[in-house]
């Protein structure tokens, strides 16, 4: 794409060139600019499609990036329901052999500081 563009540059600049030496009244002037103006719109031509295909070329890119990183939310997001799904099986179980010991024993297992801190908070009711 490049070389194409060099060479119609070059060939628009050597045609400004025989343009200078042409008389403006002559029947050759006029078809000359016109020849002109075409290799010019086919050069803008190329310069938009360079462009374009930058451009798209760039979206692609960051629509790549965007879907890297979406997809690393996502994975973020399950594991992170994962572990919420493991917290409630783990505090179920928990209630559930808590449960059982209380049901078979009578009496809800506790250590002497957890009772007095629990006699500490309810004191209010005593008095």
């Amino acid at each position: 794409m490049q070389e194409v563009k060099e060479k119609l540059k070059g060939e628009i600049l050597e045609e400004i060139d025989a343009l200078n030496d042409i008389d403006m009244n002559s029947e050759d002037y006029n078809p000359a600019v016109r020849g002109i103006g075409e290799l010019t719109d086919k050069y803008i031509e190329l310069e938009k499609i360079e462009a374009d295909r930058a451009k798209s070329e760039a979206e692609l890119a960051l629509k790549a990036e965007s879907d890297k990183s979406e997809k690393h939310s996502r994975w973020v997001g399950h594991a992170l329901t994962g572990l919420g799904i493991l917290a409630n099986t783990g505090l179920l179980i928990w209630g559930v052999i808590t449960n059982v010991k209380f049901e078979t024993e009578g009496n809800i297992p506790s250590t002497e500081s957890g009772k007095a801190a629990w006699r500490e908070i309810t004191s209010f009711k005593r008095k």
